[in-house]
């Protein structure tokens, strides 16, 4: 039980030599992060939520992310929700980035549509996130981000 905690202790402090082999032997995990949020509403039959975000690694070891789960709110109304799958890893001591872009439906989804496209008022535009690792004992890293659009 000793050596486990002293190997633990150095896996979170990043030590090269503890022979840390899964997130879940680490105390720090890579973190996500939402940096904005915006409305394109040029179709108005389509208007699309753009929202840009990283997940930074700063562990020894590359970590294996299963996917994100995203949450879009806009005006306090869940206007989509998804499972983005990335099946991929973020390097050591690496970062990945990309901006999601949801397309709403204005013919099946009118009221979400609506939500986004009124411009008479201040909009805001919230969004949760949830990332999930392929190492089952890892806990899952959630951002949020919230911005008044005028």
């Amino acid at each position: 039980m000793k050596n486990l905690t002293l190997t633990a202790l150095a896996c979170s402090l990043g030590l090269f030599m503890a022979g840390c082999s899964s997130l879940s032997d680490y105390e720090t995990l890579p973190s996500l992060t939402i940096t904005d949020c915006s409305f394109d509403t040029s179709d108005r039959t389509h208007p699309v939520i753009a929202v840009p975000y990283c997940i930074n690694n700063p562990l020894d070891i590359s970590a294996d992310i299963a996917r994100v789960h995203f949450s879009y709110k806009a005006n306090g109304l869940t206007v989509y929700e998804e499972n983005h799958a990335l099946e991929n890893s973020v390097d050591k001591f690496g970062s990945f980035c990309e901006t999601r872009r949801v397309t709403l439906d204005a013919e099946n989804d009118p009221k979400a549509a609506s939500t986004v496209l009124n411009t008479m008022l201040s909009r805001t535009c919230e969004i949760k996130a949830v990332m999930y690792f392929d190492d089952k004992d890892a806990k899952p890293v959630s951002a949020d981000f919230k911005k008044v659009i005028k």
